[in-house]
């Protein structure tokens, strides 16, 4: 990537951050505002916007199991003639038509390093060796699919996403709680680092 576009790129990168950082402090200066001038109201539409969000729910079809087992099973030689095909034209472009200076380069826009052009090799050995594993699993296919199966059957293991995610369903109020309890303090707690954000933010912001 030329220089002058990765300037660019950082530079709204960071001018994004910068002005995130200034909404996020002025919204929590009204929070806090709202605590310290009008409680009642404040706790009151804090409870309005509470919402919890499931993420057991979101998830719930990506951890359903769908086997497609008996499908590759019934048509593997289908199967097995798409993935050798696929995997052979991968290690053809990979070991006879790829040259690493002339993809370094256009990724870097000019002259390449050598550590650019060490990572875009490992990248291509790595493709290399997993189209060599995948040609190797479409001829286990197509001539021996029981064998692939018992590879399969000691391979295959099953991951639920939602017993990964149980932890997130579990609410926390202890903050919640504090602030019902001493609203003041946490308004003027609120109030100070906002406008602490928000200062030095709009200083970076408009300060240019």
């Amino acid at each position: 990537m030329p220089a002058d576009t990765t300037s660019v790129l950082q530079s709204l990168l960071f001018d994004s951050m910068v002005i995130a950082f200034f909404v996020f402090g002025v919204l929590a200066g009204m929070a806090g505002v709202g605590l310290i001038v009008c409680r009642d109201k404040a706790l009151r539409l804090f409870v309005l916007l509470n919402r919890h969000i499931s993420t057991r729910q979101a998830l719930k079809s990506a951890s359903v199991p769908h086997d497609i087992g008996p499908t590759v099973k019934r048509y593997h030689w289908w199967f097995a003639g798409i993935i050798i095909a696929g995997a052979a034209y991968s290690l053809y472009i990979l070991l006879a038509r790829f040259n690493a200076s002339l993809v370094t380069t256009a990724i870097a826009g000019g002259q390449p390093d050598l550590m650019a052009q060490f990572i875009v090799e490992v990248l291509r050995w790595f493709m290399v060796v997993f189209s060599a594993i995948a040609c190797i699993i479409g001829i286990l296919l197509g001539l021996s699919p029981q064998a692939l199966q018992g590879i399969e059957a000691r391979a295959n293991r099953w991951y639920s996403m939602r017993k990964a995610t149980a932890p997130l369903e579990i609410h926390h109020f202890a903050v919640d709680r504090w602030v019902e309890a001493h609203p003041l303090i946490a308004g003027w707690c609120i109030t100070i680092g906002a406008l602490i954000v928000a200062i030095s933010s709009g200083i970076i912001l408009f300060g240019k």
